[in-house]
């Protein structure tokens, strides 16, 4: 037995900052660099504008210092709570939020945030932060070092200010590099301006707006990139507090692309997916039997030769989003599966119905798709066949008994058949 024994000095209790900047990975997702952390802010300016109180966002990543500043209603200046103020809980304390509330009387009926965590994981990972709010002619600033709260500042301002500004440094010991990718920042606010079309983003004094939610986004990342079809299928659907907006479109590429959001926040693969790839395969086969390009007794058209070029946009919002970490990359919820397939079904029927010829495109591209990859796989099979004949006829000597050694040769004059009985 081991003498490695633990005692009741092995177990510790860590608090929230102490945990977070033990396990930084827990809630980043990846330290590569620290995007996140301005992510997590920039969503808060996102859902102040979900809710109408916020029209731009400015970023500056100077070399001393990040700064994100909104024009949203700004957080309670000078409100007292729990030994401390409403915004220094909103940037100190681990899971407070005024999120959670998801009723229909809730301020914020949906959001990008979900956890409570985002404001003090941007704190607690960094050398400094500072907070400031301006609301109803008061201001408040607060500041933290290393995560830990240092000091307070308040006041009275003019009564048009509102808002929030932040300000911090990233703790280089938590990130592979200290510094942020500007082209993968500056990639994420143009998908956010996009699904939420109004908003302006400011990065470094170059503005970031669209006008056009989704149909834009296409746009862009079609640039270089040839439309197979003529007409986009684009909808918004809406039941209750579910919404889905969807954009699609093919192209002449042979790859698949799909960008998909929920609650106006990018997801990278998640039940929403696998959903909408599900419901397109499933409508497209069906619209191609009723209108004879496939016969009854034939095979349906597999999903990977129907999606050969397909563009998708999407973006879901629901109150029943669940996501399987705070990076909010990977939706887990199935309680909208309903809708969606109903919503993506019947649009899409209408939109094969209403351009037929737009339809034909896609099934004639999806059954060269299908012959070519029946060809390859009988292709594969004649050179893994030769391949194995070529092996068996080089071993067999291996597979008789050790009594009997089999020699090959091509002269037959060299080869000799011996017939034995027992050993």
């Amino acid at each position: 037995m081991s003498n490695n024994k633990y005692t009741e000095d092995s177990i510790q209790k860590l608090s929230p900052l102490e945990f977070t900047r033990l396990r930084s990975d827990t809630y980043l997702g990846s330290n590569q660099n620290p995007n996140q952390l301005v992510i997590e802010l920039i969503t808060n300016c996102v859902d102040e504008f979900l809710i109408g109180n916020c029209s731009s966002v400015y970023i500056d990543t100077f070399s001393d210092k990040i700064t994100v500043t909104d024009d949203g209603q700004g957080i309670l200046p000078n409100v007292k709570k729990n030994n401390g103020t409403v915004l220094q809980m909103v940037y100190g304390d681990i899971n407070t939020s005024g999120k959670y509330d998801k009723s229909d009387d809730a301020v914020y009926k949906v959001s990008t945030g979900a956890f409570g965590i985002g404001c003090s994981l941007t704190n607690f990972l960094s050398h400094f932060l500072t907070a400031t709010t301006w609301r109803d002619g008061e201001f408040e600033t607060v500041y933290f070092h290393d995560g830990m709260f240092e000091k307070r500042e308040s006041g009275k301002c003019d009564k048009s200010k509102h808002g929030v500004e932040v300000s911090f440094l990233p703790d280089e010991q938590f990130f592979v590099s200290p510094k942020i990718d500007l082209k993968q920042l500056e990639e994420w606010l143009r998908q956010k301006a996009a699904v939420c079309s109004g908003i302006k983003f400011c990065l470094n004094g170059e503005a970031i707006y669209y006008k056009n939610g989704l149909n834009d986004l296409i746009d862009t990342d079609l640039k270089n990139t040839y439309e197979s079809i003529n007409h986009r299928l684009l909808f918004e659907e809406e039941d209750g507090r579910q919404k889905l907006e969807f954009g699609l479109t093919y192209t002449t590429k042979s790859t698949a692309n799909y960008t998909g959001f929920c609650n106006y926040s990018y997801i990278e693969a998640g039940v929403p997916y696998t959903t909408i790839k599900s419901c397109i395969t499933r409508t497209l086969n069906k619209w191609a039997k009723e209108q004879g390009l496939l016969k009854a007794k034939d095979k349906n058209l597999e999903g990977s030769n129907l999606q050969e070029g397909i563009e998708v946009v999407f973006n879901l919002v629901s109150p029943n989003i669940r996501y399987d970490s705070q990076t909010k990359v990977r939706c887990t919820s199935t309680e909208d599966n309903p809708f969606i397939n109903e919503a993506v079904s019947k649009h899409l029927e209408v939109w094969l119905d209403t351009y037929p010829q737009e339809g034909m495109k896609i099934i004639e591209k999806a059954m060269i798709s299908r012959k070519a990859a029946e060809a390859a796989k009988k292709a594969r099979e004649a050179v893994k066949s030769k391949s194995e004949k070529k092996v068996e006829k080089k071993t067999k000597a291996f597979d008789l008994p050790s009594k009997l050694t089999d020699c090959y040769s091509k002269n037959r004059q060299e080869c000799e058949l011996f017939i034995v009985e027992g050993e």
